[in-house]
């Protein structure tokens, strides 16, 4: 017997999801019982009674039944402590009653192993960014922390030359060096220090900092650019956005492809799955298979009980000032 939190907690591939894939997928999950609230001494939490055995009837094998008894309960006489709730002889005939007959209706659902099972995919979306150096670029890139950790002299030609760079855009790194490199070249040369001659194309050299500093450094230049072409590494492979990156839950019995094709890309056409993220995972939405839709009350009645209030609070506020 548990509370709620067994039936989902934990995402796919880890803590209780793996546990329920374990036993749901050796066919050990029998039946799931939900019980009313209040039943306990100490909690007034529900509950429910999972039902597990490897000596399932040949009729119940791959399927787990949903049992929903939490409305099964007579109002004790008197409370104890947080216990208000009993379930009668009557109660349990019934719930056993369902067990036995092993069939579906309001309160009994009978589902295949593989209902409860998802594979949760990752959806990247291609990194388009662009390089510019603006006031608000020059501002993050001079209070970034690697800046901060120069000496003074590389400070100074990174400020001289975000100056004097202000309105510069590259659509790629490359772009980038072509202006960048001969400029901080410039800057060394003005300020009186020596610089190698015929060295192009490479920014750190350039800054006078080490490569991730100036990986750093580029990175604080970055804004995204939406109809850019996407960033790739070295060897020509699209870079993923972090900010574009997103999850989806896909039931087992549901193709991915299908559902890829469906649902993300005809909003995000660049859209790819990385496969390599996906993961199987488990729960059990017991309150979701027995959602009963309540339709809401008429707009008049909701404005007529809404003027009723008002003016019951009128009527007390002209006692409370008499």
């Amino acid at each position: 017997m548990f509370n709620g939190s067994p039936l989902f907690s934990s995402d796919a591939g880890s803590g209780m999801s793996e546990i329920r894939r374990w036993i749901i997928e050796n066919d050990w999950l029998d039946a799931i019982i939900g019980l009313p609230d209040q039943l306990f001494y100490n909690t007034g939490i529900s509950t429910y009674v999972w039902v597990v055995t490897n000596r399932k009837r040949p009729e119940r094998h791959g399927k787990v039944q949903l049992i929903d008894a939490r409305e099964l309960y007579s109002k004790m006489r008197k409370s104890l402590g947080n216990k208000r709730n009993e379930l009668t002889p009557e109660h349990i005939a019934e719930v056993t009653a369902l067990y036995e007959d092993f069939t579906e209706g309001d309160r009994s659902k009978v589902l295949p192993n593989e209902a409860f099972g998802y594979h949760k995919i990752t959806v990247e979306r291609p990194l388009r960014i662009r390089y510019e150096v603006t006031a608000e670029t020059s501002a993050k890139v001079l209070s970034g922390r690697t800046v901060a950790r120069l000496d003074d002299d590389m400070q100074k030609v990174i400020r001289r030359e975000l100056d004097n760079l202000e309105g510069t855009s590259a659509a790629t790194i490359e772009d980038l060096e072509l202006v960048l490199v001969p400029e901080a070249i410039a800057v060394w040369t003005d300020l009186g220090w020596e610089s190698e001659e015929g060295a192009t194309g490479d920014i750190a050299w350039a800054l006078g900092v080490t490569k991730p500093q100036a990986k750093a450094i580029l990175a604080d230049l970055a804004v995204h650019d939406p109809d850019g072409d996407p960033v790739t590494d070295r060897k020509g492979v699209v870079q993923p956005d972090p900010n574009l990156r997103d999850t989806e839950s896909i039931p087992l019995s549901e193709d991915i492809n299908a559902f890829i094709e469906r649902e993300v890309l005809p909003y995000a056409p660049d859209a790819r799955v990385d496969e390599s993220k996906t993961k199987v995972g488990y729960e059990v939405p017991f309150t979701r298979h027995f959602y009963k839709y309540v339709p809401p009350r008429p707009l008049a009645e909701i404005d007529a009980h809404i003027r009723a209030s008002q003016q019951r609070i009128l009527k007390l506020l002209a006692e409370v000032t008499e």
